[in-house]
């Protein structure tokens, strides 16, 4: 659970810093032999990024936690 809000927070800090990215695309029309070459823009809202920050977070609180009051391996020690 941690892992994946590590992994949620990091994509909610990069979705907030570029909000969005250009690719390039080739496409070739059927039975001709031209092809065109088109950029495409992908948008990323920054409430995407806000929200799967604020989750990533809320895992990482989560499974910070244990159950029971003495952690593993302490049980008993004065």
């Amino acid at each position: 659970m941690r892992f994946v809000g590590a992994v949620l927070m990091l994509f909610g800090a990069v979705a907030l810093g570029y909000q969005g990215f250009t690719y390039g695309a080739r496409t070739a029309a059927v039975g001709s032999a031209r092809s065109e070459d088109r950029e495409r823009s992908v948008w990323a809202a920054p409430v995407v990024g806000g929200a799967a920050a604020v989750a990533g977070f809320a895992l990482l609180a989560a499974g910070g936690r244990r159950s029971g009051s003495d952690p593993p391996g302490r049980a008993g020690s004065v």
